[in-house]
């Protein structure tokens, strides 16, 4: 590990700035920044908890930055325990770059979900729009996004529902049902079968009794359903779908 005095982000960075107290501390091989995805995000938090969270011997100190806007990196003090931790920590990613593979992969998950509800469920209506022009981009997007999820993950029998980014994740819509797709582009017949059985299956899924929730925020969510609600009052909020299944025809 680099001693303090030795560090710097980028080599357009001033090495060891600041901190004069600490320019022979040492810097753990992790870090994160305002624009770390899973992997970054994972591997710094997995750190500082094997490490038993910021003592005496750990801290952690935020730098303001040109390019990502803020960084945070974890100093050890050098001789203690955390030196020896860090150091095993340090051995382990020169063969495998991830510290926790089930906190990395809780946190692959919760992205995926995050980045569904943002972007993911809008990019694929309009992907489902110009692929299967039968119907518009507003009809495929009045389907709920948990229920377009589901549709999602039904036309992808492979199981690479996203591709992890450094930031986040990508849908690899083109690839399934855009012009990449090639021989392997499902059928109308086959999008509109997946899209009726995910309704009934959100249907079903609405006696769901939540027991796998995940954090989002102050709220939880269920990662069988979809249904949300906040931690405290453990109120559930089920999203809302047609009533009516899908028949194939614009509304």
């Amino acid at each position: 590990m680099q001693r303090y005095s030795e560090f710097s982000p980028t080599h357009f960075d001033t090495r060891g700035l600041g901190l004069e107290e600490r320019q022979e501390w040492l810097v753990c091989p992790v870090s994160r920044t305002r624009d770390s995805g899973p992997l970054d995000e994972s591997n710094f938090r997995s750190t500082l908890k094997a490490l038993g969270g910021e003592s005496n011997d750990v801290e952690v100190h935020r730098f303001g930055h040109w390019g990502p806007g803020w960084l945070e990196v974890i100093l050890v003090r050098p001789g203690s325990d955390a030196q020896k931790e860090a150091e095993e920590i340090e051995a382990a990613l020169s063969d495998y770059p991830i510290v926790d593979e089930s906190d990395h992969s809780e946190l692959e998950f919760e992205a995926y979900l995050e980045a569904w509800d943002f972007f993911g469920a809008s990019d694929f209506a309009s992907a489902l729009a110009k692929a299967y022009p039968h119907h518009s981009k507003d009809f495929y997007s009045a389907i709920p996004n948990h229920v377009m999820m589901l549709v999602w993950e039904t036309l992808n029998p492979s199981g690479e529902y996203y591709v992890p980014e450094s930031d986040g994740v990508y849908f690899p819509f083109d690839s399934r049902i855009g012009k990449r797709s090639g021989m392997c582009k499902p059928s109308y017949d086959e999008v509109r079968t997946a899209i009726r059985d995910a309704i009934f299956e959100s249907t079903m899924r609405s006696k769901c009794h939540h027991t796998r929730p995940m954090a989002r925020g102050d709220n939880w969510i269920c990662s069988t359903c979809g249904a949300q609600g906040p931690w405290e009052k453990g109120e559930t909020i089920v999203a809302e779908w047609p009533a009516q299944r899908f028949d194939g025809k614009e509304s």
